[in-house]
Parts: C-alpha cells; sequence; structure tokens
C-alpha cells in the first residue's frame, strides 16, 4: 500500500495545534478530502466528503518527550479508513507529520499528486493557527 507523508512547522503551541486537529469539525477548513461534518452521533461524525457520505471520528494521544499523535479515522463504504497526524514542538510552533496511505492500485503519478495536495493542505493550515494580531 503506497503511503504519501507530507510535514510543516505551524506557528501555533502544540496543545493549541492538537486540539484544533483532533476536533472533527475543522477539517473542512484545512482539508479538500471533508466537504462538511455534521453533529456528533455517539462520538463520530457524520460528514460529507470527496467519498459521498462517511463518518468520522479522531482519537488523539499524547505520546513521550511531549508528542502528540492524532489519528483521523473514517468509515467509507463499510470499511475503515485511516490518515495520521504526529507533532512534535519546534521552538515556539509545532511540526505536524501528516500521513495518508493509498490504494493498493495507486500509482506513482497519484502518490506525486496526493502528496502535492497534502502540502497544500498543511500550507492551508499553518495560516489558519497563524497568530491573530490583537485588537485595538
Amino acid at each position: 500500500m503506497p503511503v504519501c507523508t507530507a510535514s510543516v512547522i505551524v506557528p501555533a503551541g502544540i496543545d493549541r495545534t492538537g486540539d484544533y486537529l483532533a476536533h472533527v469539525p475543522h477539517l473542512p477548513e484545512w482539508t479538500g478530502f471533508f466537504r462538511s461534518v455534521g453533529e456528533p452521533e455517539d462520538e463520530r461524525y457524520p460528514a460529507e466528503s470527496a467519498m459521498g457520505p462517511i463518518q468520522t471520528w479522531a482519537e488523539h494521544n499524547q505520546l513521550p518527550d511531549c508528542a502528540q499523535e492524532i489519528a483521523i479515522c473514517s468509515l467509507i463504504h463499510g470499511r475503515e479508513e485511516q490518515a495520521s497526524l504526529l507533532l512534535h514542538p519546534a521552538g515556539t510552533g509545532t511540526e505536524v507529520e501528516f500521513t495518508v496511505s493509498l490504494p493498493d492500485h495507486a500509482d506513482d503519478t497519484a502518490a506525486r499528486q496526493q502528496t502535492a495536495r497534502m502540502h497544500s493542505e498543511l500550507g492551508t493550515l499553518r495560516q489558519l493557527l497563524e497568530p491573530q494580531p490583537a485588537r485595538r
């Protein structure tokens, strides 16, 4: 199964970054796969995605050395799929490593396209987590 990984340093601390990423309703703000997210039902969120209607949830774990891992899990056409986000402190910011698995039939072109999308999405994430200027 081909795997794609992209990373970025975001200008927010690891706790703020982890809380933002683990909150399923935020997914459509930074990822193109998710179109919209509804109200949770039994800790799972109904969502509209590039694959049609799905159920999605997040599993957020603390790791050694102040790292965090977030699994974005989705039930798509009866099959569970997962993307992972690994967070590490990086100065005053956070390094976010985003990994997704592609279907077995995906070729190198599909992997390159997916990786490019992930880099773009992480750029959006970085902008969303920029500190906001204080209002006067």
